[in-house]
């Protein structure tokens, strides 16, 4: 018997960099940080914060997603 078709997932893959080697900063001087809308957040240990706008400018790439997957009503994945 035939499935039908419910779901059809694109998953596309997009990294940003962060190139703040000029800000002279030194890992043990970092306590922690955190990505957020792409943003690099550095939490010191002095109790400051830096923020740095990522370093490329880049868009998705929508023409041919990284993985594609089909589900049928059932929730069952096709092949």
């Amino acid at each position: 018997m035939s499935k039908i078709i419910e779901n059809v997932y694109a998953d596309y893959r997009q990294s940003v960099e962060f190139n703040i080697k000029d800000e002279n900063i030194k890992w043990e001087d970092v306590k922690d940080y955190s990505v957020k809308w792409d943003t690099l957040y550095l939490n010191m240990k002095d109790g400051t914060i830096k923020e740095f706008d990522s370093s490329r400018d880049c868009d998705v790439d929508w023409k041919w997603p990284d993985k594609t997957t089909a589900y049928d009503t059932e929730g069952g994945k096709l092949e």
